[in-house]
C-alpha cells in the first residue's frame, strides 16, 4: 500500500515519494507523508483536497476534469446527460437530467433496460451518457453498451485511459474497436507522430522505453519484475514525476527532504528540462495546467512504438481529436 511505502521510506531516510496509484486509501499516505516531512507527488490522484503542504498532484484534478468534460460536451452540442455512476459520482459542473447507479457486479442487462426506459420515456430531454467510475467499472459499462449500442454520444471519465479499462474490457470479451469519448492529458503514444515539441518529446520517451527493453537485466524502479515485462504500461506521467524529483534535488543540491520540498515549490518544468508529457508548475500544488487536458478518442491501433512482450496484450490507444457520437 502506498501509505506503507511512505512510512517505509520516512524510516530509510527516502528524500520524496510518489504513490502511483489513487482512491481513498491515499488519504493514509499523505498523512504519513506530511508527518515525516518527505514530498509527495501524486500523478493520478485527482482529489483536491488531498493537496497541501509537501503534496503535489502532478496530473489532472476534479475540478480541471470537470471543465474539460463540459467542454466535450459542448464540442458535441449536448447539454442533457444521463449519468451512469459506476462508483465516480458526477465530474463537476456536470449536472445530468437522470441517473443510474451501476454497482460492482451489476447485471449488465438490467443497466441496458434502464438506460433504454430513461431515453425512451416521454418528454425525455437526455441527449449524450456520462459513464462515471474505476477503470473496471467503465469496463463494464462499456461491455453492455456495446450489445445495446446507444444512439446517444457516450463519454468516459478519465480512467478509461488506464490499462486497466483495456484489460478489463478483453476479459469480458469485449470489442476495442470502439471509437470511445474521453478527456485527459494528451500523452498517449500517438503523440509521437507529430513533428512539434510535444511529438519530439514523446517521440524520445519511447526511445528510451524501447532501448531499456531490450536490456534484460534492467529491472521496474521497485525492483520486483524485469522492465521489459512492464515496458509496454510505461507511462509518461509517472516518468515526468520521477524527472521532477529528480530536478528539484539537483535545484536544491541537497537529498535532505526539507530542502527538495522547497525547491519544488519553486519548480517550473517543461520538456528542456526532460518532462515527456505537459509543462509542470509546481508552485502550485495542482501542478499540471489545466489546459493540457482535453477531448480524447479511442482507437485499437497499435502504432508499433513499443517492444511488446509474450505477455503484451492488446490495448486502446488514446488521442486529442473531435468527439464521436
Amino acid at each position: 500500500m502506498p501509505c506503507k511505502a511512505v512510512n517505509n521510506s520516512s524510516r530509510h531516510t527516502s528524500p520524496a515519494s510518489i504513490v502511483a496509484s489513487e482512491g481513498s486509501h491515499l488519504t493514509g499516505a499523505v498523512e504519513a507523508a506530511q508527518q515525516s516531512g518527505t514530498p509527495l507527488l501524486m500523478p493520478y490522484e485527482a482529489d483536491l483536497d488531498l493537496l497541501g503542504d509537501h503534496v503535489w498532484a502532478t496530473g489532472a484534478t476534479e475540478q480541471i476534469i470537470g471543465t474539460a468534460m463540459q467542454a466535450a460536451l459542448a464540442s458535441a452540442k449536448v447539454s442533457h446527460p444521463l449519468l451512469i455512476n459506476a462508483g465516480g459520482g458526477a465530474p463537476d459542473g456536470i449536472e445530468p437530467d437522470n441517473e443510474i447507479t451501476f454497482k460492482t457486479g451489476g447485471d449488465g442487462d438490467k443497466l441496458i433496460k434502464q438506460i433504454e426506459a430513461v431515453t425512451g420515456a416521454q418528454h425525455n430531454s437526455v441527449d449524450s451518457i456520462v459513464v462515471s467510475g474505476p477503470a473496471t467499472q467503465l469496463a463494464a459499462v462499456e461491455r453492455g453498451l456495446q450489445g445495446a449500442q446507444p444512439n446517444l454520444p457516450v463519454f468516459f471519465t478519465p480512467d478509461a485511459t488506464s490499462p486497466a479499462f483495456s484489460d478489463a474490457l478483453l476479459e469480458a470479451d469485449a470489442s476495442l474497436s470502439s471509437n470511445l469519448n474521453t478527456v485527459g492529458v494528451d500523452d498517449s503514444d500517438a503523440v509521437a507522430l507529430r513533428t512539434d515539441t510535444n511529438g519530439r518529446a514523446m517521440a524520445s520517451f519511447l526511445a528510451a522505453v524501447r532501448l531499456v527493453a531490450q536490456d534484460g537485466d534492467q529491472k521496474t524502479l521497485p525492483g520486483d519484475q524485469t522492465f521489459a515485462t512492464a515496458a509496454d504500461q510505461a507511462d509518461p506521467a509517472s516518468h515526468d514525476a520521477v524527472i521532477a524529483l529528480v530536478q528539484a534535488a539537483a535545484a536544491a543540491r541537497s537529498t535532505a527532504p526539507s530542502d527538495i520540498a522547497t525547491a519544488l515549490e519553486h519548480l517550473r518544468l517543461g520538456h528542456a528540462q526532460g518532462l515527456a508529457g505537459p509543462a509542470l508548475d509546481f508552485t502550485h500544488p495542482a501542478a499540471l495546467d489545466e489546459r493540457a487536458v482535453v477531448a480524447l478518442r479511442s482507437s485499437d491501433q497499435d502504432l508499433g512504438l513499443r517492444l511488446q512482450s509474450q505477455d503484451s496484450q492488446p490495448r486502446l490507444i488514446w488521442f486529442a481529436g473531435p468527439v464521436t457520437k
